[in-house]
């Protein structure tokens, strides 16, 4: 069927790490864990490429500390008892690190790993790496958001016709809502409270960090509405209003990541709706979130589920495998039952990263069949993988990222490390906005909650998923590979997809991605048609003009398309069709009126002062001429490219300024003129493209044909017009003087 989408513990690697290079003193590899380390005592420092500070310089860190078991109850009561029981001990120990330090702290984990988060001085980085109950000091920083936005809000989304989004035709989802057997945390932003979000109780928004760094508790609320957008893929109400989730009304926890007024906090990006509220997303905020998932999970005894849409900038990659939060990551996602509380664990759920590059350098790269962790990469409504296109540059400003139906692509797997486990639709995705509204973006911020939502289902309706690695597998068991891309995408019934190319058309510089582009121009301005397919083995053109056939060629995947098109008003339609190998074709069609521009529009006068001889009056210009009373002059009028000409004559009284002897120093500013004839008015109709008139003098009365009275001068304005799509328009203005 050929379908074309319409529409281990902390615990252990701390120790391990403290064990080699306690007994090495070496300097480390920065492969090691994933990011640029410096030098290593005891414990291994790892820098960012752009660490937060405060307004001291100092830098913000996450510290691990070597976390064992020694003095574990031998069988904990419930769940309860043993949250309990290790935050306590965790912050006993981070006391005891910490104590002749003088450390503020800023907030700690305990449950995916003791550890703690404070702005250090160099000196006590320094101390803090040779004390052996240290394994691993991080340099903090910001993560980017997997979505790129330029679409304006659409207000009113609540009372428009429900929008049945692509990507749920592409997964095969039906719309049938939640049965409460699900809950998805929303790791992000922060998810406002959204009439179509009825998932999300007030109670389940969380935030990381419990206050910024003044003290002031942190809003739930982000600045930028990425959460809320992501929480409006996973889970809007099927209501007939505004759009609708993958799983809609499924549970959601909204977990803010942001740090708010850090000294050094990212401002909102692009959609931004207050000044207040979390910024992005930083490590130290997933370090946090992942712990409060971790409590949630452990004491709900049920299966989570977790969405990332952030990613790494280029640099150090801190979702690394071996760094500080991909250990945690690895704990919320690996299922453990021991002490008498079981922990079911999390299908953690990752959005690739929109740079088009290798995934591993941006998302979790330790990523392996059943570990819990599924790393996501987008798709368009072609079913082929997100690249650059022919628009690539076309950027918003904000971090030269480009618009939203402009992205430079999905990251990849580059066939050595393959971090990229399934793709789903990323682009142009319709979902909850803020104010209750609606917007599109793209970007796989947007593919991932495509699958956070389809493993919610998943959840949901198989009995058999006790676990977070039950659930992995039973997700990969509906996995369809799309013929056409060998891409693993999610469906629930086991159709085959096949894909369609993806044809991207520019028409100078404008975009023709969704088709059709219609334009309009004159003769003599260019025309540059450019096209990228992706997916095809062949593209050809088909040109009508005027509804009748013209002419036809084939096309390579891309290029630049030489137009010939003849210099009078024809209507042409280009259609470029691209087939791929598999014989699926996509056609975008391009719309072009192309018409005359009026290149003459001349007048000319013979006076007394052209000694009766015929002198054109410049295009566009006024002239002034001394002309003797009673003495005749003639005039006609000629033009090039025009249907019909407009003209009027006017009087005007007052003497212009200027040099009479030399009139092209004049600049006739003051004066007042009548209008005293218009060939629509007075002959009911235009002129023709050329024409003259009978010798007039200054002497003819008030009732001339042609309006002559005596006034202080005269001026005719020559209009002229063709009927080619609209009019393009020449003048000349021509005034007299009165001579005395």
């Amino acid at each position: 069927m050929q379908i074309a989408f319409g529409v281990g513990k902390l615990s252990s690697f701390i120790t391990g790490v403290f064990l080699v290079y306690s007994a090495s003193h070496q300097p480390v590899s920065a492969n090691d864990l994933g990011g640029n380390a410096e030098r290593a005592t005891f414990a291994k420092l790892v820098k960012a490429s752009k660490p937060i500070k405060d307004a001291e310089d100092r830098i913000r860190y996450i510290v691990d500390l070597v976390d064992d078991e020694l003095g574990k109850p031998a069988r904990f009561a419930n769940a309860s008892e043993k949250i309990t029981w290790k935050q306590a001990k965790s912050q006993l120990l981070i006391q005891d690190v910490t104590k002749l330090l003088d450390i503020k702290l800023l907030g700690s984990t305990s449950l995916v790993g003791t550890s703690f988060i404070a702005y250090l001085t160099e000196k006590q980085v320094e101390q803090f790496s040779k004390d052996s109950r240290v394994g691993l000091i991080t340099e903090d920083s910001y993560l980017q958001s997997s979505a790129l936005w330029n679409n304006a809000p659409e207000p009113n989304g609540q009372t428009t016709p429900q929008v049945w989004p692509w990507g749920m035709s592409a997964l095969l989802t039906n719309g049938a809502s939640s049965n409460g057997g699900a809950t998805v945390y929303v790791l992000d932003t922060g998810v406002e409270m959204h009439a179509d979000l009825p998932g999300l109780a007030a109670t389940d928004r969380l935030t990381a960090f419990a206050t910024d760094s003044s003290g002031t508790p942190i809003n739930p609320t982000g600045c930028y509405s990425h959460a809320t957008h992501v929480a409006g893929i996973i889970g809007a109400a099927n209501d007939n209003k505004g759009t609708v989730g993958v799983l809609p009304g499924v549970r959601l926890v909204s977990v803010a990541l942001g740090d708010s007024h850090s000294t050094t906090a990212q401002p909102c990006p692009l959609g931004s709706t207050t000044t207040t509220g979390s910024y992005n997303a930083a490590v130290s905020g997933y370090t946090q979130g992942l712990d409060k998932v971790y409590q949630r999970v452990l004491s709900g005894n049920q299966v989570g589920i977790v969405n990332f849409s952030f990613n790494s900038f280029p640099g150090t990659n801190q979702f690394g495998a071996t760094t500080s939060l991909g250990a945690k990551m690895r704990m919320v996602a690996t299922p453990t039952f021991e002490d008498g509380a079981g922990y079911k664990g999390a299908l953690l759920i990752q959005s690739a990263g929109n740079r088009f590059e290798n995934a591993c350098d941006a998302a979790y790269d330790g990523t392996s069949t059943f570990d819990g962790i599924l790393v996501v990469g987008g798709l368009d409504q072609n079913g082929q993988k997100v690249v650059p296109m022919a628009g690539l540059g076309l950027t918003t400003g904000f971090l030269s990222l480009p618009l939203a139906d402009d992205e430079p692509g999905s990251n990849f797997n580059n066939g050595i490390r393959n971090c990229v486990e399934i793709w789903a639709p990323s682009q142009q995705v319709y979902s909850t906005w803020t104010g209750h509204s609606y917007a599109k973006l793209s970007g796989t911020s947007m593919a991932a909650p495509h699958v956070s939502g389809f493993a919610a289902w998943v959840l949901e309706n198989d009995p058999y998923v006790t676990t977070s690695l039950d659930l992995e597998a039973a997700v990969r068991a509906k996995l369809v590979t799309i013929n056409g891309t060998g891409l693993p995408m999610p469906r629930l019934t086991n159709t085959a997809v096949t894909a369609s190319p993806t044809l991207d058309v520019l028409v100078n510089g404008n975009r023709a991605l969704s088709g059709p582009l219609s334009f309009t121009k004159f003769e003599t301005q260019p025309l540059d048609i450019k096209w990228e397919a992706v997916g095809a083995s062949s593209c050809s053109v088909t040109v009508t003009r005027n509804g009748a056939y013209y002419s036809s060629q084939s096309l390579g995947t891309s290029g630049t398309l030489t137009t010939n098109v003849p210099g009078n008003p024809n209507a042409y339609l280009w259609a470029i069709t691209c087939t791929s190998p598999q014989s699926t074709q996509t056609t975008v069609v391009v719309e072009g009126k192309v018409k005359r521009i009026v290149t003459v529009a001349e007048w000319y006068a013979s006076t007394t002062s052209t000694y009766m001889s015929w002198q054109l009056i410049p295009h566009g210009s006024e002239v002034y001429w001394s002309i003797p009373g009673n003495a005749s002059f003639s005039q006609f009028y000629n033009s090039a490219g025009a249907d019909y000409c407009h003209i009027q004559s006017f009087g005007y009284l007052g003497q212009p300024n200027g040099d009479l002897e030399h009139p092209q120093r004049s600049t006739f500013a003051q004066y007042t003129q009548t209008l005293l004839w218009d060939s629509l008015v007075n002959g009911g109709t235009n002129f023709p493209p050329s024409g003259g008139f009978a010798p007039l003098n200054f002497g003819d009365t008030h009732n001339s044909p042609y309006g002559i009275a005596y006034y202080d001068g005269y001026k005719w304005r020559l209009e002229c017009k063709n009927n080619d799509f609209g009019t393009i328009t020449s003048k000349v203005t021509v005034m007299y003087g009165h001579g005395q």
